[in-house]
């Protein structure tokens, strides 16, 4: 099961930036790439939205208000993420960012004994 459920039907706007509260929302107050909760990074200021699938890439550009392609984001995530995106070539070789929206956490981390 997915760590995130989006809501549907998806909400239309033509400015992402008022996607921010439901996207809050949907992602339990939660940073979509470490998980870190906003209570632990000292509030909601401290998160950005960010788009996935990045809008500074051509191919991606088209889904700058496309809601399924805005995550949630602590400011450290979504400026280490910024807009890389792996190129053909890497992706042939199965590397890519982890969608926790469509896939199930467990078939990528697992806890250690000692919780770690």
């Amino acid at each position: 099961m997915s760590v995130f459920t989006r809501r549907v039907p998806a909400p239309e706007e033509t400015d992402y930036t008022k996607y921010r509260p439901l996207v809050r929302e949907d992602f339990r107050e939660c940073c979509a790439y470490c998980l870190l909760h906003e209570i632990l990074a000292a509030g909601a200021d401290n998160f950005e939205l960010d788009h996935f699938h990045p809008k500074s890439i051509p191919e991606f550009a088209h889904r700058v208000n496309d809601f399924y392609n805005i995550y949630y984001s602590c400011h450290v995530c979504n400026h280490t993420k910024g807009r890389k995106w792996p190129d053909e070539k890497l992706i042939s070789q199965g590397y890519r960012f982890v969608d926790l929206c469509a896939e199930d956490f467990s078939e990528h981390f697992r806890e250690e004994d000692d919780g770690f």
